[in-house]
């Protein structure tokens, strides 16, 4: 496995997670590789739960995938699940927004956790 601090952009707070993984770093790396195998299809499940007005399930699947993403170090995926919570309690189809930038952002740490990882345990 190569040295996560080599990849160009940092997606994720490294050092930070890893010592809430207490240096454990094989354990962090499955856990990103999990997050990316349960959380790249989650824009398209939020982007029909908006359609359908599901607001409550909105609110509950940013929630879980904001805690997935704080336990990993993704600040940005973390930032703009919040803000997607926040408008889903509201009932804001605004939320629609946020949907481009998030499917952004988990493609930029599936690439980072793929390329840091050699791509084998993903």
């Amino acid at each position: 496995m190569r040295d996560f601090k080599d990849v160009q952009r940092k997606p994720l707070d490294v050092e930070d997670a890893i010592r809430r993984f207490n240096g454990k770093t094989n354990v962090y790396a499955a856990f990103c590789s999990m997050f990316v195998r349960e959380y790249n299809a989650v824009p398209s499940h939020l982007e029909s739960l908006i359609a359908e007005e599901r607001w409550d399930s909105v609110s509950r699947l940013a929630r879980t995938l904001k805690q997935s993403a704080e336990h990993i170090g993704a600040g940005r995926v973390v930032e703009i699940a919040a803000r997607l919570e926040a408008l889903s309690t509201d009932r804001n189809a605004e939320a629609r927004t946020l949907l481009g930038p998030l499917r952004n952002e988990l493609q930029t740490v599936t690439a980072w956790v793929n390329r840091g990882m050699g791509g084998s345990h993903c």
